[in-house]
């Protein structure tokens, strides 16, 4: 899996396990995501969170970090990020925002547990949902 596909896939999983977990918690404020991976909306959803798992390698991570390493030192051309006009900081800090969630411990030991399941809905979905729509071109 290349960058763009890792971000586009996070996005998608992130809001599919929004989704079920806003079903799962209807009107109680006693759900947490310990309890959520028991529910009924989390099995329907599981093979697809497992699916995503299974296919993440470290290997994959790796090179998208080298796709994003790679662009912000073109983004750069020698300068440095102060120097960066308004429109190559914003894309450079999109790149940082993906670089982020890449590097992310919660990334890294990818399971489906809650400490997982709540990072990728309360801190990098927010994040996704920013950069998911430019990503692809900031990579070209």
């Amino acid at each position: 899996m290349d960058a763009e596909t890792i971000i586009d896939e996070l996005e998608k999983l992130g809001v599919l396990v929004k989704a079920a977990f806003t079903k799962a918690k209807g009107n109680t404020s006693s759900l947490d995501w310990e309890k959520f991976l028991t529910s009924d909306e989390f099995g329907k959803i599981q093979k697809e969170v497992l699916t995503f798992l299974k296919s993440l390698k470290a290997s994959d991570i790796q090179d998208s970090l080298k796709q994003i390493y790679a662009k912000q030192t073109a983004l750069l051309n020698g300068k440095k990020i102060s120097a960066l006009p308004k429109d190559k900081l914003r894309q450079y800090s999109q790149l940082v925002d993906a670089e982020n969630i890449l590097v992310s411990q919660e990334l890294a030991q990818a399971k489906a547990s809650s400490e997982f399941l709540s990072w990728l809905v309360n801190d990098a979905l927010p994040v996704l949902m920013k950069i998911t729509p430019v990503f692809a071109a900031l990579l070209l």
